[in-house]
């Protein structure tokens, strides 16, 4: 968990930040594997943007001892004070390769 405020930053993205995630090591059995969830809630430093909100899920397999693939989901949504509700849904696959 985690809670962060900006004090009027300009360079700052929110001026507060309230973010929550768990992770699980070892799922399903599966030593070498990571599997996580996270929340976050925000306002953003610009007044005239709404609140932010959003979650990720991702899980990673370990394949060998130097190849791993991740894949994830996030779900972002804005409320903006003209009333249109901005939201989007991500999606990512990440490869690594260590020699």
């Amino acid at each position: 968990a985690r809670w962060s405020k900006s004090y009027n930053r300009l360079s700052a993205d929110y001026r507060e930040l309230y973010s929550l995630a768990f992770m699980w090591l070892s799922p399903l059995e599966r030593v070498r594997d990571i599997a996580g969830f996270g929340l976050f809630f925000g306002d953003p430093s610009e007044a005239d943007k709404g609140r932010e909100s959003g979650f990720e899920m991702f899980y990673g397999f370990k394949l060998t001892q130097a190849l791993g693939v991740m894949g994830n989901i996030q779900y972002w949504s804005r409320d903006d004070p003209d009333e249109i509700e901005t939201s989007s849904w991500v999606f990512g696959l990440r490869m690594e390769f260590a020699y």
